[in-house]
């Protein structure tokens, strides 16, 4: 008997296997292909709303919008494949000096399934050198080439990736990294997971990402810079700075404006600060550089690490620099208040004014001149 049911059980297991192996044989990819040119002057406007699939859009010099869409359907029969294309609608419309694309699957869809038919969409679109773009897509990464005008990108999966905008930048994804060569106007981008890079901006910067490191070259405004997880690398900022990781090094080389920059574990360094600086870290040393006057109160505070500050020699500032596991020292004169000791320093710098707050839980101070 049991030798029996073996067998029966084998030969089951047998059928099954010839009939996936037969309907794989009968399966295969199949492609539907579209193609929709439009005329269109420069400082016109291209908008895209995609259910799925990655968009690609190249600027060049001729003074039209060229669509291509290029589908396929894997693991399925041609009468299957033809039902999936027939149900996912492209639309294409040109209102005055605006084209729009829009892809809708008009049937109850998964996406991507295991042994079932899997419909996968790329965009490949040309657009005049000077056009403006707002792109969409439910799935995919997004490109953008050199272009003069705004552009707008969202995904809620995939990367972005931009080259030099001439313009503003908008650009959100629920899932990849994003890069922007550079902007000539403001730049706002956001992930919920990846990391960001920022070229040079024209305006203000503003990135934010929920796991990843963000560097951000050069923004002629103030910037804004939050992670949950990872290091924030910026070089040059025309204005103030915000700087905020739950996790990573933080790095500030040239700031204009008021640096605030603080870290829940690790080291804060800010090269060049013209004005005040507000940094704190749980773990980690702080090393900056006050350039100029203190236009308002200055703070550097570590639960566990050294602080090393670099002021002009005839700064004036009220100093509070106290440590609990520590020295203080200074290369500037200080006028005391109070008893001396050897683990804090309070006191006039020059004629006194802003106060200049330098703390450390398990490290020491260093007040350094240039």
């Amino acid at each position: 008997m049991k030798t029996m049911l073996i067998t029966r059980f084998g030969t089951a297991v047998a059928v099954g296997v010839c009939w996936l192996v037969a309907g794989h044989l009968r399966a295969a990819d199949h492609e539907s292909n579209l193609h929709k040119t439009f005329t269109a002057s420069p400082g016109g406007k291209l908008v895209v709303e995609a259910d799925r699939g990655s968009i690609e859009v190249t600027a060049k010099s001729e003074e039209t919008v060229d669509i291509q869409v290029f589908r396929k359907v894997t693991r399925a029969t041609a009468a299957k494949a033809q039902e999936v294309f027939a149900a996912h609608e492209v639309t294409f419309q040109q209102e005055g000096n605006q084209v729009f694309v829009r892809a809708k699957y008009n049937k109850d869809w998964s996406g991507w399934r295991l042994w079932g038919p899997n419909l996968q969409v790329r965009y490949e679109i040309t657009v005049p050198k000077q056009f403006n773009v707002d792109l969409k897509t439910a799935g995919g990464g997004i490109t953008v080439s050199d272009l003069t005008g705004d552009a707008r990108a969202q995904t809620a999966g995939g990367s972005i990736k931009l080259g030099a905008i001439d313009g503003q930048v908008w650009a959100h994804t629920a899932g990849g990294n994003i890069h922007v060569a550079s902007a000539t106007k403001a730049v706002e981008v956001e992930t919920a997971g990846g990391g960001i890079q920022i070229g040079q901006a024209g305006g203000s910067v503003t990135a934010e990402t929920a796991g990843g490191s963000i560097t951000i070259t050069k923004a002629r405004d103030q910037i804004r810079a939050k992670t949950a997880g990872g290091g924030i690398h910026i070089e040059d900022a025309g204005a103030a700075v915000k700087a905020e990781t739950a996790g990573g090094n933080i790095t500030i080389k040239k700031a204009v404006g008021k640096v605030a920059a603080h870290t829940a574990a690790g080291g804060i360094e800010v090269g060049e600060a013209a004005s005040a600086i507000d940094a704190s870290t749980s773990g980690g040393s702080i090393t900056a550089t006050i350039i100029g006057p203190l236009t308002e109160d200055c703070r550097l505070e570590t639960a566990a690490g050294n602080v090393t500050l670099i002021v002009p020699d005839n700064l004036s500032a009220n100093l509070d620099a106290r440590t609990a596991g520590g020295h203080v020292t200074t290369e500037l004169p200080v006028t005391v208040q109070g008893e001396q000791k050897q683990s804090s320093l309070q006191g006039k710098l020059g004629a006194g004014g802003n106060l200049l707050k330098l703390r450390t839980s398990g490290g020491s101070i260093y007040l350094k001149k240039r």
